[in-house]
């Protein structure tokens, strides 16, 4: 950091693959991440376009970075000046979704979402749109975000990080610590293995980087979830929760957990400590998760377990924090999403049944 401080950092360690020349202009870091995620999708994503034609496949995807990365080595390289080279359109938000739509070209309606840390999560909610309205008849959503040296001093200038590893909802929680990743689904109207049962959102505009102190806006978009998928609390068998390892974060988010589900308290946890706060990733990540949970490959039936470095904190509101080597084999799963400017996402998934 610039102050000469340290704060440990989530990132990918192996190598990522390389962007292929034709599209050299779309060449970070970030891009290669998401690359790295779509050579797993490449051959559904194939079969879908073969399927619906290249015009009826859609793409909205999330992130908060984009290739900015790309624009601070340059400086740094460059004695603070931009060479003259240097492409623009490598830190533009737009760029992880024209990416994928040239990647396989594509000719639907392309966008990136960019609402800080809920950006990944509320790419499925945008793309719900796009299928209701039989705009397109799949979309290829998600979210993308890598680490960089801007966004770690950032946070440390709002006295957001913490200098050891996070540890949620504790007592002497410190912040958080930043990682970086990218997770990719296919998301259609047609029967799959994992359904998108309720999707909720809200924006309560209470500050630009704290959220309302009796988490008003994440209460609204719970409850809009679980009305959407037409459940009621106790049906929840897993929470996945945002858990950033903040004091304000954490306090109001126990707070909007007690108020909604008030003694249906289902196994919760937060994965930051596993995988670190992949921003604009980072709610596409964790329906990652969830998904494995729901999927047939969780055979035996493990959550991930809540993780303490210290004590948990008592004047937080009551959760259910999932134990290790707890054992729930969930059908249905929450996971919240919570962003700056009181951006809020709560999704609701299911195993499809007929």
């Amino acid at each position: 950091l610039v102050d000469g401080t340290s704060t440990p950092v989530f990132y990918v360690k192996q190598e990522l693959p390389q962007i292929p020349s034709h599209l050299s202009t779309f060449n970070s870091r970030n891009n290669r991440l998401i690359l790295l995620a779509l050579e797993k999708m490449e051959e559904s994503i194939t079969n879908a376009i073969e399927t619906y034609g290249a015009g009826r496949i859609g793409i909205i995807f999330g992130t908060s970075t984009s290739g900015i990365d790309e624009g601070v080595k340059a400086l740094k390289e460059n004695a603070n000046e931009l060479p003259a080279e240097y492409l623009y359109t490598l830190q533009e938000m737009s760029s992880p979704s024209e990416f994928i739509k040239e990647y396989f070209s594509l000719k639907g309606i392309a966008y990136t979402i960019s609402t800080a840390c809920t950006s990944g999560a509320r790419s499925f909610i945008e793309a719900s749109y796009l299928l209701k309205n039989k705009i397109c008849d799949v979309v290829i959503v998600g979210g993308s975000d890598s680490v960089n040296e801007l966004t770690l001093n950032g946070f440390h200038s709002l006295e957001a990080i913490s200098h050891k590893v996070v540890s949620p909802f504790s007592r002497n929680r410190s912040g958080i610590n930043i990682g970086e990743g990218a997770a990719i689904f296919l998301l259609s109207s047609s029967p799959g293995p994992i359904e998108v049962l309720g999707m909720g959102h809200s924006s309560d505009g209470f500050h630009p980087s704290a959220p309302h102190p009796q988490g008003l806006g994440a209460i609204m978009a719970m409850e809009m979830a679980l009305e959407q998928a037409g459940i009621n609390t106790s049906e929840v068998d897993y929470i996945n929760l945002h858990g950033t390892g903040t004091i304000q974060n954490d306090q109001v988010e126990s707070l909007a957990i007690g108020k909604v589900f008030n003694n249906d308290l289902c196994p919760a946890s937060s994965t930051k400590p596993f995988i670190g706060h992949c921003l604009g990733s980072a709610g596409a990540q964790e329906v990652g998760i969830c998904a494995l949970l729901l999927s047939n490959l969780n055979r035996d039936g493990l959550i991930p377990p809540q993780v303490w470095n210290d004590e948990r904190d008592d004047t937080l509101e009551e959760i259910n924090f999932a134990k290790p080597d707890q054992k729930v084999f969930p059908r249905i799963c929450m996971t919240n999403s919570y962003a700056f400017g009181g951006n809020n996402v709560s999704l609701i998934l299911g195993k499809y049944s007929e």
